[in-house]
Parts: C-alpha cells; structure tokens; sequence
C-alpha cells in the first residue's frame, strides 16, 4: 500500500486469503499459551481439536464449550462448534490449521518429546489444504521436512516466528524464493506484544 501498488487484487480475481470461521483449528499443547488461542478461536467461531501430551483437562474442555454455545443459542454465531482433545495424529489429520504451543522436550528429558514433534511423518498426516503455525520453539518442526512440506505441497502453508537457530541462517531451505509465496517467517515477535 505505501508503495501504491494496487494491483495484486481485484473483485473478480480468487480471493487470497482463507476464511476462518467455521474451520477447525488443531492446537497442539493446551497450556498458558493454548488456552490464549482457544479463547480467540472462540471468537472466529471456529471448532477446535486439541492435543496435549500430559492428558485431556475434562474442566477447560467443559468450560470452552459452554462460551461456544452460549455464543450459538444467542445468534452471535449462526453454526454451532465445538472443542475436543484427540490424538495428535486426529487434530493434524482433521485441522485446517494447526497452531504449535508445546515447550522443547528432547529425547530423556520427558517421556513425551517434542523434538521434531513435526516431521516428514506428521505433515504427510495434514490436510494439502492445511497451515501450519509455530510460535513454540523452533526445534519443534522439523525445517527440512517443512521445506520439502512445502515444496512438494503436501500442505498449504505454515507461518513461523521462531526456528532451530536465530536469526534464521542465509542459507536455511526455508528461505527458498519456490515456497516464499506459501512460507510466512517472523523474526521471533510473537512474544512482543504490549499489554
């Protein structure tokens, strides 16, 4: 826009974004941070499937769910959504989006590691129509498989604030000008909001 450059939409070209609401978010970690998601997914009335290592919290399950119907039985939202814990294999399989809050676990130090959580083997699991975000940690996605992910368009896109090293190296295969157009990378912000 500061450029004046209009050009890149118009009323009768396809639209570039993707429409939210009535989508399902798969949230993979459900702590501090993923309950901060879950209530604006709330807002963009928007099912949720979430995944956490340690077990399904019945109470935050039940707490959610009631602001989502309160929400449809007062017409603020015209479906009705839902929210459910589910393997990571079902809330990657099943998510039009899927947004990371899980901490770094290697190997020996939980008997859940995180380490490349997201692999060659899990992104073949997600929807070709599917995002993928992190804001976790880096070495949570595997930026290899995500580039080759990408390239080869198994999924849609990903969006990503943070990586295995920062700042992101010249030469990281995430960098390539063949998926810039489906590969969103932020410079470690996500976290620098003002309150």
């Amino acid at each position: 826009m500061r450029e004046n450059r209009w050009g890149y939409w118009h009323p009768y070209l396809p639209f570039l974004g993707d429409e939210v609401t009535g989508k399902t978010m798969g949230i993979l970690g459900t702590g501090r941070v993923g309950q901060a998601m879950m209530k604006k997914c709330i807002g963009f009335d928007m099912n949720m499937l979430c995944y956490e290592a340690t077990g399904p919290n019945d109470k935050l399950v039940a707490d959610v769910q009631q602001q989502m119907d309160l929400r449809f039985e007062s017409g603020m939202q015209l479906d009705r959504t839902s929210i459910q814990y589910v393997s990571i294999e079902e809330a990657l399989s099943q998510s039009d989006f899927i947004s990371i809050h899980v901490p770094l676990l290697r190997e020996g130090e939980s008997d859940t590691p995180t380490y490349h959580l997201i692999n060659e083997r899990t992104l073949r699991t997600m929807k070709p129509t599917a995002y993928l975000v992190n804001t976790s940690r880096g070495p949570v996605v595997d930026e290899k498989a995500l580039a080759k992910a990408l390239k080869e368009k198994w999924i849609a896109g990903a969006a990503l604030d943070v990586y295995g090293t920062e700042p992101l190296p010249q030469d990281s295969p995430l960098r390539d000008p063949e998926i810039e157009d489906r590969c969103r990378l932020y410079p470690h912000f996500a976290s620098a909001a003002v309150k």
